[in-house]
């Protein structure tokens, strides 16, 4: 398994018509989690921040094939984060934005089907802007009711 960040390219991305403030590798290595063997790894960026409307934040990541990812913003109560999880060919994987300010952005268990350097943008909904820490993990979910999601405490609404 490699967590490995490769080299950042930032004018290889296209992102619509957003402003790139910052491409950085994501804090590697990503961290073994217990039990070992488990083959789950996360961690987390330092604290950032979308300082204007339009702004764009950048993080490569370097993933082996048939991996998952999931990638949560946990925002300062002003931002909207919105995140987009791009693959090694520029494809978009999967997109979430968070239902209003203060609220997370989650984007759930993301399959691979290559290895490559995947690219994680975060920006701001409706023009908000604010700090938020970013948050990765391969090869597991988080739980959606701890993230703002619905409740599923019950045997129909459990969370897979």
């Amino acid at each position: 398994m490699r967590a490995l960040v490769r080299s950042v390219v930032v004018v290889a991305l296209v992102f619509s018509s957003m402003t790139i403030a910052a491409a950085a590798p994501f804090a590697v290595p990503l961290i073994a989690n217990a039990p070992l063997g488990s083959l789950i790894y996360s961690g987390a960026s330092p604290s950032a921040a979308i300082g204007s409307a339009g702004e764009l934040d950048v993080f490569m990541l370097s993933v082996d094939a048939g991996q998952t990812i999931t990638i949560d913003v946990i925002p300062g109560t002003t931002l909207q984060p919105t995140v987009a999880l791009k693959d090694p060919s520029n494809a978009t994987l999967g997109a979430a934005t968070a239902s209003s300010p203060g609220q997370e952005a989650l984007l759930q268990t993301v399959p691979t089907t290559t290895g490559g350097t995947y690219t994680i943008a975060v920006s701001g909904a409706a023009a908000t802007t604010g700090s938020y820490s970013l948050r990765v993990i391969l090869n597991a979910a988080l739980e959606n009711e701890s993230h703002g999601g619905p409740g599923n405490g019950t045997l129909a609404t459990a969370q897979d």
